[in-house]
């Protein structure tokens, strides 16, 4: 699964670029971008914390993004919504290998001839990358065809970049802190010893609330899944000990990186983002951090975003014109713009197809957050529906949609409404969102509501909508797939979401 961003765009008269400039100004110098993706990278585990230098170099100096999101929890799919700024159901690339997902799928689908890098050539840059790009992109098929769009393909090129008279885009994607699923063993080589080593034994995985508890929770197979025993907590143990060793060389990286800017005379200009198989939250919340001029140093932002967001929002540092066809929009950078965010972007809609441990990890979720609410509401490939109070459960581990909780929800209310109330609201956000293409992914509730009269879940709350929201088609799936097959997922917005009432539109009425 893909993580954090690390995006530094640097320009090259740092006189010119003293501020953020709005998408429709005049540059008089573009910046230079760097993007640094590591592979599954968490939040809620903690990986932050051992990584001294990044601290150093991107969050005591930049803003980090509490509530960024990938949309789709697994490595190529995450990618290629983040190349293309595409939910994976418009990228159609769901999964790692053919013939569902993978680098012969993306390119199949037209994306090697239409993506991030391609578009930023268009608009003047040059391109490079090292490490890890797509899944099944393989020393067998890497050049058939060659990945478009890149100029050069080593981190030396940061050397060439720097000295040509052109502005840079440099993608760096390590595969720290992904698992080895290899099981033959290399010996590794001793790397630089600047950094503090992970040998602590005692360290374990945190145990926060939902940490192997006594009482299940999820939905379909997780539900069922026996709890871990003493041999295999430790194992975990042991294992998130390797993941975080692993991050120790990221961190080094980027300690690197930052000492290249400097002595290039870039740092001052240089903005910076290091950005699975389920939809919990340890799952989807991911790091994303952002340095460079006009970003607020040492900052946390709530604004939700999401990894759609990304290749818009380095077109528009890059002061190419954004495109029609993004299902995402730029992340908030200044402190106004930061500021302002959390009354705007309130939702991310999340899902999968596929297998996991096992077959039938279908589905499609949304996160809700605002003002007075967080929520996550998902509707499996079995038809299972789950809905967690992530302000007052942030483990999920009560699914108040669940028969077994029955009574827990008859006395949960959410902004003073109770859960019957609640759900044909979150159901119908879904609905949109689970097919949705362009604006309408930004702007769901439009969708919904075209006279503009409700812009978030608040809004939709109000006792007037109850008829328009009890008529809604509701999210359902017809069978579980391996990828995505529109005619199992059931009543799609664009065909039955136009909803009438008494002979004329809702909107009508609305």
């Amino acid at each position: 699964m893909l993580q954090p961003a690390v995006l530094t765009a640097t320009a090259a008269n740092p006189d010119d670029q003293t501020r953020l400039f709005n998408v429709e100004e005049p540059r008089p110098t573009r910046p230079n971008i760097i993007l640094i993706l590591t592979d599954d990278q968490d939040v809620h585990m903690d990986s932050l914390r051992f990584t001294p230098l990044t601290h150093k170099h991107l969050i005591s100096q930049g803003t980090l993004y509490k509530k960024h999101f990938c949309t789709t929890a697994v490595c190529c799919p995450s990618r290629a919504s983040l190349w293309t700024g595409k939910l994976s159901h418009n990228t159609n690339v769901t999964d790692l290998t053919p013939p569902y997902g993978g680098y012969p799928i993306f390119v199949k689908n037209g994306h090697n001839e239409n993506y991030l890098p391609i578009w930023l050539q268009s608009a003047g840059y040059s391109t490079y990358v090292v490490g890890k790009m797509f899944n099944a992109h393989t020393l067998w098929n890497y050049d058939s065809p060659h990945l478009k769009g890149w100029d050069g393909s080593a981190f030396g090129f940061l050397e060439d970049a720097v000295s040509a008279e052109k502005p840079f885009f440099l993608a760096i994607a390590p595969i720290a802190p992904h698992s080895n699923v290899n099981s033959s063993f290399i010996t590794p080589v001793h790397g630089p010893d600047d950094n503090v080593p992970i040998t602590d034994d005692g360290l374990r995985v945190p145990r926060n609330a939902n940490f192997n508890p006594d009482k299940p929770s999820g939905a379909d197979w997780i539900r069922r899944q026996p709890k871990l025993t003493d041999e295999q907590v430790e194992y975990n143990d042991g294992h998130y000990r390797g993941r975080l060793q692993s991050l120790q060389a990221v961190d080094e990286l980027v300690d690197g990186l930052f000492e290249r800017l400097e002595t290039k005379g870039l740092l001052d200009n240089t903005y910076a983002a290091p950005g699975k198989e389920c939809g919990y939250e340890e799952d989807i919340n991911i790091p994303l951090i952002i340095r460079g001029p006009g970003i607020p140093k040492g900052q946390v932002s709530e604004a939700v975003t999401a990894h759609v967001d990304l290749a818009p929002t380095v077109l528009h540092l890059a002061g190419a014109p954004l495109r029609a066809d993004f299902d995402g929009r730029p992340v908030p950078l200044s402190a106004k713009e930061i500021e302002e965010a959390p009354a705007t972007r309130e939702h991310v809609g999340i899902e999968y197809w596929g297998w996991a441990l096992v077959f039938n990890n279908t589905y499609k979720a949304i996160r809700v957050i605002g003002e007075g609410y967080s929520l996550y509401y998902s509707v499996w490939c079995t038809n299972e529906h789950e809905l967690y109070d992530m302000t007052n459960d942030p483990g999920q581990l009560v699914n108040l949609l669940h028969p077994d909780e029955a009574k827990v929800a008859e006395s949960a209310t959410v902004l003073g409404h109770s859960i019957k109330s609640l759900v044909p609201r979150l159901d119908a956000l879904l609905f949109v969102l689970k097919s949705c293409s362009g604006i309408s992914c930004s702007q769901p509730w439009r969708s919904l509501h075209p006279q503009g009269n409700v812009a978030s879940l608040r809004d939709a709350l109000s006792q007037r909508f109850d008829a328009f929201y009890a008529e809604q088609a509701r999210v359902e799936w017809s069978r579980c797939e391996l990828g995505h097959i529109i005619d199992a997922e059931g009543p799609q917005f664009e065909k039955d979401g136009n909803v009438y009432w008494q002979g004329s539109r809702w909107s009508d009425w609305t």
